[in-house]
């Protein structure tokens, strides 16, 4: 457990996955799954494929989910999702700071992630690649919403190279 705010998803699965199926069909849902189409939320158990995935947790109360993939061969971190189901609370701000420490003590070479167009969150994304000297990659209508109007598609990417003797210790 990394603390009190960042709580291994594994340990609240249960009440994580009735949260999520609550929030099946919001606004908030469709940028963090990237379109129309909703899945169960999939907590691997042992681990296999990488992913680290946390409940966000705010005095006992679940309040965020937040997800990424390390690949320890290419040094990568990729598939990151992000919800908040408590908007506006300091802690999932403190929660996604705490979650970006944790990456760059993993010294990756690249960090990978996506976003649909129109997610209030990307002036905070672009933030982040323009810190690491990363880029903003437009997809052009890359996804449809439910009214029938496409949108971009973002795909956002940092290699750190020498980025990790230059950052790492200001995070």
């Amino acid at each position: 457990m990394i603390n009190k705010i960042l709580v291994p998803a594994i340990a609240k699965s249960a009440e994580l996955q009735q949260i999520w199926k609550e929030h099946y069909y919001t606004q908030e849902m469709f940028y963090c799954q990237g379109g129309e189409y909703y899945h169960p939320l999939s907590i691997n158990e042992n681990n296999d494929y990488g992913q680290y995935a946390y409940a966000v947790i705010d005095n006992d109360k679940i309040i965020g989910y937040i997800s990424y993939y390390w690949n320890c061969n290419s040094r990568s971190v990729t598939r990151f999702m992000i919800i908040s189901f408590d908007k506006g609370n300091p802690n999932f701000g403190i929660a996604l700071h705490m979650l970006k420490k944790e990456i760059i003590s993993r010294n990756p070479h690249r960090i990978e992630w996506r976003m649909v167009g129109g997610n209030p969150v990307e002036e905070f994304y672009d933030k982040i690649i323009k810190q690491y000297n990363g880029r903003k990659i437009l997809l052009r209508d890359g996804t449809i919403d439910k009214t029938g109007h496409y949108l971009n598609d973002y795909i956002y990417e940092i290699i750190m190279e020498d980025n990790n003797e230059k950052y790492g210790s200001s995070i």
